[in-house]
Order: structure tokens, then C-alpha cells, then sequence
């Protein structure tokens, strides 16, 4: 190739370059000044559907009955969660109730308490049974106020214990003779200091929340803990040592040292002892109105229930339809849960993002 040829050769490529660069600019110039490049649109996302329109009918009456949610499986006041399809038992409870009150009564089922609880806060159902975290997150929403305590295995409220191996040389400050701790829980808890916990789940109010809870209010600091989902995992991770150091399970209405599916651990309640026991403070099960409901109906209504749950038949009625034993109902107040609130208000939880929703 010839000298004029390399030279013509670089001249295209230095015009090309050149014109390039000019397009650039000019598009550059049509921008305004400050002006951000387009973003994507987002998809639309669904709308929120409206909540009904209230009614002009009074409340109770044929054309504007009472709701009552239950979620149609069975209740584990631990883990909130079940399989079963109970409405049949929802229904007749509802029509149950309402022949016993005179008040119009029908029943609304649901799959999960995330949706039943929002429910509650738009006003969709007027009456619901909420296990007690599941409570905690509806009164938190102004969505729901606490009426009827439910009796499960003789007690209207459980407790928490901490359990150990006996061979980890954690001294026990529990007396089962006397049911009460021999000292107080700052003596208790500092022997646990730098410990790794069992745990049964962070939604678990025995089996974390009120244990954890009173452990921080002393100041101890544990290992990070080891979530086993139940309690009897619990028992069967403490049993063979090297998993945790002490665990954390429910206690006063059952103690699941002796659950069935532990019973093939030999010597286990000379295994595994109690080191503290709380108060029965974690309320059972509760039957809820909205806090809009008037004090007449739901005085009637918690008449009716305390009078169904005092017979054989009403019992095994409320139990099917909670899939939850229950033997007998009282009235109940927001402030049965002041130690569960102290707890979760001590551990710092989010109730919505631990119950997602």
C-alpha cells in the first residue's frame, strides 16, 4: 500500500470518528438541563379493594349479622399454624350461638390469621379467636379487644421454663414442691452468661419471647440460638448435650418432658431439669370483638359462651371448631397480657414482620 493510500485510509477513519461524535453531542443537547433519563414505568400494582359499605341495619339483626372468623385449622398457640378443614364446626357454632343469643350469627372461615386479621381491621368480621401473639399484633392495630379467656388442660394462661442437661452443671433455682424459683432472676439467668440457647421458634412465646425477654431484662448476653421449631426437639436436642446448653419449652399447662414422642429417652425428668419457671402468664386462646362493638351484645354474647362452654356438649362443640381443647371460658382483659407485651416490647420485635402481617 502507497503512502497516499494509508493516508486516505486514516482520514475515513478520523471522519467517521468525528461524525460519531458530533450525533452524540447533538442527541446529548436535547436533553434539558437537570434532566434525568426516563425510568420504566412500574407495573401497576393490584388495587386495594374497599372495605363493604356499613349497613343501616342494626347490628345482629337478620340483615346485618354478627361474623365470627375462625381460621379452619387446627390452633397451636406456639406456632399458629395447623391443617384441617373445620367448617362444619365454625358454622355450627355459629348457628349455636345464635340460637343461644337471639342475635343473628354467621360464620366466616379463613385459611391463615394474616388475612383474618385483616379482616378485623377493615371491619369485615366483628368477632374472631386469636392465639396470643396473633392478639398482641390485632389490639396493636386498633382492630381488636380481648372478651373471653378459653381453659385449656385446667388453666386460662401457661408459662415458660428453662431447662438444662443435668450434666452442664446448671444449678436448678426451681422447687417443684413449692412451684415457685428460689431466687431471683438475676442470680438465675447470670450462670446462662455466654451460653447458646435452644429455642423452639421466634414466634414462640414459651418457647422464646417470654424466656428471652426476662434473660435481657437482666442484661445477660447469650450465644447466638439454635431454632428447632418444637418443643420436644427441645427436650431431644438438651438430652444428647451437644447442640445447646439449655433450652427453653412451654410449662403449667403440660410439661413436655413427658410428651409420647419422648418417651423412648431413658431417665429423661432425671435428665433434664427445670433451672426457672415463669408465672402462667401467656394468656390461651381468646375470643376478640372489634372495639366498636356495643357493650349489650357483647355482654350477651359472652353469656351465651361461658353458659355453652360450662356443658359436655358446648366444650366438645367450641373444640372442634377451634380444633383446641377447650373446658370452659372467663372474661378476659388487655391487661392479661402485659407481661407478653413487656417481652416483646424487651427483645425489640416488630410483631408485623414476625408474624408477616
Amino acid at each position: 500500500m502507497n503512502k497516499t493510500n494509508r493516508w486516505t485510509n486514516r482520514w475515513n477513519l478520523l471522519s467517521r470518528s468525528l461524525v460519531f461524535t458530533l450525533v452524540m453531542l447533538t442527541l446529548s443537547a436535547c436533553q434539558l438541563p437537570g434532566q434525568q433519563p426516563p425510568t420504566p414505568t412500574p407495573a401497576p400494582t393490584a388495587p386495594v379493594q374497599p372495605s363493604p359499605p356499613p349497613s343501616n341495619e342494626p347490628l345482629a339483626s337478620a340483615d346485618n349479622p354478627l361474623l365470627l372468623a375462625l381460621v379452619t385449622e387446627p390452633v397451636d398457640l406456639e406456632n399458629e399454624s395447623g391443617g384441617g378443614d373445620l367448617s362444619a364446626a365454625s358454622a355450627e357454632l355459629a348457628q349455636t350461638l345464635a340460637d343461644q343469643s337471639g342475635y343473628s350469627v354467621e360464620s366466616v372461615d379463613f385459611t391463615n390469621y394474616a388475612d383474618l386479621i385483616r379482616a378485623l381491621d377493615r371491619r369485615e368480621v366483628h368477632i374472631a379467636w386469636l392465639p396470643p401473639l396473633t392478639y398482641l399484633r390485632a389490639a396493636q392495630l386498633g382492630a381488636a379487644r380481648a372478651a373471653l379467656l378459653s381453659n385449656n388442660f385446667g388453666v386460662y394462661s401457661y408459662g415458660a421454663q428453662i431447662i438444662a442437661n443435668v450434666n452442664t452443671n446448671l444449678e436448678p433455682f426451681y422447687d417443684p414442691a413449692a412451684g415457685a424459683n428460689t431466687d431471683t432472676d438475676e442470680t438465675i439467668f447470670d450462670q446462662l452468661r455466654g451460653l447458646r440457647p435452644c429455642w423452639v421458634s421466634l414466634d414462640s412465646p414459651s418457647g422464646y419471647i417470654l424466656p428471652a425477654g426476662a434473660i435481657a431484662k437482666t442484661g445477660v448476653q447469650l450465644q447466638p440460638g439454635a431454632v428447632l421449631q418444637s418443643h420436644t426437639a427441645v427436650i431431644r436436642a438438651l438430652y444428647v448435650k451437644d447442640i445447646c446448653d439449655f433450652g427453653a419449652t412451654f410449662a403449667i399447662s403440660g410439661d413436655p418432658r413427658t410428651a409420647s414422642n419422648v418417651q423412648d429417652l431413658p431417665y429423661l425428668m432425671d435428665q433434664i431439669q427445670v433451672i426457672w419457671r415463669s408465672d402462667p402468664v401467656i394468656p390461651n386462646l381468646n375470643l376478640s370483638y372489634i372495639p366498636e362493638m356495643p357493650q349489650e351484645i357483647a355482654q350477651n354474647l359472652n353469656s351465651a359462651l361461658i353458659t355453652l362452654a360450662k356443658t359436655p356438649d358446648g366444650q366438645d362443640l367450641l373444640t372442634r371448631a377451634n380444633q383446641y381443647d377447650i373446658q370452659g371460658l372467663r372474661e378476659a382483659n388487655d391487661s392479661d397480657y402485659d407481661a407478653l407485651k413487656d417481652a416483646v416490647k424487651e427483645l425489640g420485635i416488630d410483631l408485623k414482620t414476625t408474624l408477616g402481617r
